[in-house]
């Protein structure tokens, strides 16, 4: 199909080989607190994001333990996170449903989105079908969707079961069975050095805000994305950072993130003031979406302090792919009603890992 060659044609021009999905799904269960646990558990969306953006990536050829077998904990090389501060990325947005996913690939990018899964996609030739109301899930699983076809109404995707599963490793499934089983995933625009702006700095508190224009890369309809980072010049680290959204009437606050070996050093308060800042001059009401990641005892004071140092109210989440939502007191736009409970840590329904179960 003319789709699967397009979407490996685009895979193949990144600049890069392979990437390792074996150091991004260990970097994201770090954070997580789920290592060294078992080898069969996920680990969600944003945590790849995170990694991806503070951490970076390598190729594949740098780490892929299929020599170490079934034994665990893999055994992880030196040298990998200097190798993948070559390869950050510089921002992360968020996927909400099928139209999004669809804009973002018009606009080059290449979305991880996570569905639930039946039974079918370990015996698939690739064609995701509708399951039936008896059919029940039996997990999640994310995959790099990279085309569309708007006439037949439907994604191709490249799984990480390799070329045995589906149509040589890649897969095709609805607009239909996107917005319905779709639970989080994200775009990422590109990796790489970073920006040129961050090579002339010095010392270890440097605050950064910046936008798409500073490249000249033109925002999607009604979703300039704005970035506030903390960067260290000496160590060339990302301590932490805000990915806001520019939406309509409000400043959707994506993510609001602080890398955990900086954590209670002053770097959510400098974030914290850099993003009042950003609401003041452009006037605009701030509302933060909390992922599910981020829903738990373990994280649940830092999402607590965010949402109340802006005086927000947290109510649930009228979408899957979030569980809460924090805006403006008094605000009509989504009907207020009870966030889930906080569980003790939330276990991820989404095996972003790259082998198949």
């Amino acid at each position: 199909m003319p789709e699967f060659d397009h979407f490996a044609e685009r895979l193949a021009s990144q600049g890069q080989g392979p990437t390792s999905g074996d150091y991004l799904w260990i970097r994201a269960r770090q954070l997580e607190g789920t290592l060294p646990g078992e080898g069969s558990v996920g680990s969600w969306p944003i945590s790849v994001a995170r990694v991806m953006m503070g951490w970076g990536s390598v190729e594949e050829r740098l780490w892929s333990p299929a020599s170490d077998g079934d034994s665990w904990p893999w055994t992880e090389p030196e040298g990998l996170d200097a190798a993948a501060k070559l390869n950050r990325a510089w921002w992360y947005q968020r996927v909400r449903d099928a139209a999004s996913c669809s804009r973002f690939i018009g606009s080059g990018q290449l979305p991880a989105c996570a569905f639930d899964i039946f039974e079918q996609w370990y015996h698939s030739d690739g064609l995701i079908k509708l399951p039936s109301s008896s059919d029940h899930p039996i997990g999640g699983h994310c995959v790099s969707v990279g085309a569309v076809n708007a006439f037949r109404d439907f994604f191709t995707f490249a799984n990480s079961w390799g070329p045995g599963w589906g149509n040589s490793g890649y897969g095709h499934l609805s607009f239909d069975y996107f917005d319905r089983f779709f639970f989080g995933g994200y775009a990422i625009p590109r990796g790489g050095r970073l920006p040129v702006f961050f090579q002339n700095l010095e010392g270890d508190h440097n605050e950064i805000e910046w936008d798409q224009l500073n490249f000249g890369m033109p925002p999607l309809p009604d979703s300039m994305i704005h970035i506030g980072e903390v960067f260290d010049a000496a160590a060339d680290e990302r301590k932490g950072w805000y990915i806001a959204l520019r939406r309509g009437k409000y400043l959707e606050v994506e993510d609001f993130f602080v890398r955990p070996e900086y954590r209670r050093a002053g770097v959510g308060s400098r974030l914290l003031q850099m993003l009042k800042r950003l609401r003041d001059e452009t006037g605009l009401s701030v509302r933060v979406w909390i992922d599910w990641a981020d829903w738990n005892q373990a994280n649940h004071s830092a999402s607590e302090w965010l949402t109340s140092s802006l005086d927000l109210q947290v109510t649930a989440s009228p979408y899957r792919w979030a569980a809460a939502l924090a805006v403006p007191k008094g605000d009509t736009e989504f009907p207020t009603a009870t966030p889930p409970p906080i569980p003790q840590q939330a276990v991820p329904p989404a095996i972003c890992k790259p082998r198949l179960p």
